[in-house]
């Protein structure tokens, strides 16, 4: 077993550099957030809502997949951190999650963009 680790390690090298020379250079999005609110209850629910602006203007693509951080208030439990995962398009979006009456957010950041082949490669950022 331990002397195809070295024929592993290679193999993956090689396939993570084909990877980087077919999909060329690679750039990110920038995500940022307008309009962030709690709606009022409705069946015993609320939504936290809000607008996400896209600028993807660096990318070949118009849209993908991004990861969320939240910490959730509850009045008779502790706070609970969890990540939601998102769809982001070009321009505005928006994103929502559903919760319970007795629930709020505390805090919600931007966790994870993943890298998107640049439109121009001269503008490739570092990664």
């Amino acid at each position: 077993m331990f002397q195809s680790l070295p024929s592993i390690l290679l193999a993956g090298s090689v396939v993570l550099c084909a990877t980087q020379a077919i999909g060329g250079d690679m750039c990110r999005p920038h995500l940022s957030f307008e309009k962030v609110r709690l709606s009022e209850i409705k069946n015993q629910q609320r939504i936290w809502s809000a607008t996400l602006h896209a600028d993807a203007s660096e990318c070949a693509t118009t849209s993908g997949r991004f990861l969320m951080n939240f910490i959730r208030l509850k009045e008779d439990a502790p706070d609970m951190p969890f990540t939601e995962q998102f769809t982001w398009t070009a321009g505005k979006t928006d994103v929502s999650l559903r919760f319970w009456q007795d629930e709020s957010v505390l805090s919600f950041s931007i966790a994870h963009v993943p890298l998107c082949a640049c439109s121009d490669p001269t503008q490739a950022r570092a990664r």
